[in-house]
């Protein structure tokens, strides 16, 4: 058969299925034929092949009487395809189950679609067609321009995308061979491949900088505030009303530092260390308080909803918020009041947790430590806070041992990090073991997510998050 029939069978098998599903009867071939406006005995062929072919997926079903209706409760599930090179795939199932489809059955899905399917009858394995797209898994791509005669096609970088056909006047700038991204505009059911758009014209030699604008396009990351972000921002103040400070715990004279990673340009969370008349001491875990300067519903707000969390490349950050919030507001700087969400943990010389306090406080960082700097001070005994840092470490390891014996589980690992040129490019891959002082801190934030855990779900109001 040659291949244009092929378009046309899958044209027709639409329309009979479009009739079929609005009318109430069953209906003969020549009915479906005048309906779907196939008559003459040049369609013939065509529409017989067609009408088998949704017997088989399991779509149309024939009666007695030569008449044909949609299957009534035709088997049918949803997930993502996974193309091969050679045009078919599998669909992925919700029980993890495959689903082979034939490449003359994926109806125009491309790699990563999340799709409904029916199943094919009396085949040796699971065999489906697609019968919709919900939903495409990307409408951004890249590759190289590939012109021949006067058209001109996109050749994906993914051999698993199938090429794209470029009208001229969405060509743009690009020229044969020029690296670029790609928008899909539309497959339509008798074409042979998408349609799309030059969105941008890439340079051909490869550095970290074009690697990184590459990205930023093909993911449609977010890097830029709008003009209604930017005057909510600068409307914020730096200064900390008093009648505020009155309202919260105040945790300023209590010796506070922040551990973060050496290259860290802001400091979201605190540990202090108090110790009481009664011998016992008191750690505090403090949090910035953004919610005090981002309001819900606000167009800041709105924005950190959208992005949803920080993007971290080499040398370069894409951050959720502003950076007037992110690394000076919110962030917990050394020599700075800052409002924070905070919890006080009482333990005592047994390591045992006598009471615990929870709510919004106030507090002033004394250091910032590296995790590095942190770890020589307990290493050498030397330096800057030894006596605190060394009595969380005791605490921190005494906790970690009971956690471990009551069930919890023991993530060790190796980080990998990169070493950076004064370009920001990597020039070294750097394998490290975790540090004490990576426990200490990971050990009191554990506590301190259980201990609102369990304050949360006492008055049944939990919100649980994976991460």
């Amino acid at each position: 058969m040659k291949k244009s029939h092929y378009k046309e069978i899958e044209l027709i098998k639409k329309s009979i299925i479009d009739v079929l599903k609005n009318h109430k009867s069953s209906l003969n071939i020549k009915q479906i034929a005048s309906k779907i406006n196939r008559r003459g005995s040049q369609y013939r062929k065509l529409l017989v092949r067609s009408i088998d072919e949704l017997i088989k997926e399991n779509i149309v079903s024939e009666n007695n009487t030569y008449k044909y209706q949609l299957c009534k409760e035709a088997e049918t599930s949803s997930g993502i395809i996974k193309m091969n090179a050679n045009g078919g795939g599998y669909v992925k199932l919700e029980d993890l189950s495959e689903v082979f489809i034939n490449k003359k059955n994926t109806l125009n899905a491309m790699h990563e679609d999340f799709v409904l399917i029916s199943f094919l009858k009396k085949k040796k394995k699971a065999e489906g067609v697609v019968q919709e797209i919900i939903k495409r898994s990307k409408n951004k791509y890249v590759g190289h321009i590939q012109q021949k005669n006067s058209s001109s096609f996109f050749i994906p970088k993914n051999r698993r995308i199938t090429d794209f056909y470029i009208p001229a006047e969405k060509l743009g700038d690009a020229k044969n061979g020029d690296k670029v991204i790609v928008d899909f505009i539309d497959w339509p059911k008798s074409a042979g491949c998408p349609f799309g758009r030059v969105a941008k014209v890439l340079a051909n030699s490869f550095s970290l900088d074009s690697e990184i604008e590459t990205g930023i396009e093909l993911f449609s990351i977010r890097n830029t505030f709008s003009k209604k972000i930017i005057k909510e921002v600068e409307a914020l103040s730096t200064t900390i009303n008093q009648k505020e400070i009155k309202k919260r715990r105040d945790f300023r004279k209590d010796i506070t530092f922040t551990i973060d990673p050496i290259d860290a340009k802001d400091f979201d969370d605190a540990i202090s260390i108090k110790y009481l008349p009664n011998k016992n001491v008191e750690i505090g875990v403090h949090i910035a308080d953004v919610s005090h300067y981002v309001k819900s519903k606000s167009e800041i707000d709105k924005e950190a909803f959208l992005r949803s969390f920080s993007i971290y490349f080499p040398g370069n950050v894409i951050p959720m918020l502003p950076e007037k919030l992110s690394n000076v507001l919110c962030s917990l700087r050394p020599q700075e009041d800052k409002l924070s969400f905070s919890i006080a943990i009482e333990i005592n010389n047994l390591y045992e947790i006598k009471s615990t306090w929870m709510g919004k406080g106030v507090i002033n960082s004394n250091k910032r430590f590296s995790y590095e700097e942190a770890e020589e001070v307990i290493k050498t005994k030397k330096g800057e806070f030894y006596k605190e840092l060394n009595l969380l470490n005791a605490i921190a390891k005494i906790l970690r041992t009971h956690r471990i014996e009551n069930g919890s589980i023991d993530f060790e690992r190796r980080d990998i990090a990169f070493e950076l040129n004064n370009k920001n490019e990597p020039v070294k891959i750097i394998q490290t073991n975790p540090l004490d002082t990576h426990k200490l801190v990971e050990e009191f934030m554990l506590l301190a997510n259980k201990i609102v855990a369990k304050k949360l779900s006492s008055i049944n109001t939990s919100i649980y998050r994976i991460h």
